[in-house]
């Protein structure tokens, strides 16, 4: 019954994801602090299929002045998650979760470092997204020397 009742709204709840996705995407890549932003919106091809769009697997790599785990944990509406997936926004931090199996240079070579969030951008409001990331990234900043302002 649980599957049925997940089936009905798929459709709707995909599109959701994949239009935060986009939106997200967009947007974040303008934060200060925002080095590089993976997303298929980003490029020039376009998935196709059932569920056409780009979806809501957002990569950011944060700049070098950025205490990223202490980005994750001021997040409000995010939560910190070794996977990611459902209806809410989550981040993975791959270096230290998903990839932390590889050798470090298996990680250099495919661009994973400790300044990579994934993110799945899940249903909430964009706006609300955008503003608790730059909150947090401002409570985040490093000053040259390494340490916290």
């Amino acid at each position: 019954m649980q599957l049925l009742r997940g089936l009905r709204t798929l459709q709707v709840r995909m599109r959701a994801h994949n239009e935060n996705g986009v939106e997200f995407a967009r947007r974040v890549r303008e934060l200060a602090g925002v080095s590089e932003v993976f997303h298929g919106s980003l490029l020039d091809n376009k998935a196709q299929g059932p569920f056409s769009g780009y979806g809501g697997m957002v990569g950011v790599r944060f700049a070098g002045n950025v205490d990223v785990p202490g980005l994750v944990r001021r997040l409000q509406l995010v939560s910190d998650v070794p996977s990611l997936g459902g209806t809410e926004t989550t981040a993975c931090m791959p270096w230290w979760t998903t990839n932390r199996w590889m050798s470090d240079s298996d990680k250099s070579r495919l661009k994973i470092d400790e300044k990579l969030v994934r993110f799945s951008v899940g249903l909430e409001s964009v706006d609300d997204l955008i503003s608790d990331m730059r909150s947090a990234l401002a409570a985040s900043r490093l000053n040259p020397a390494g340490a916290k302002p």
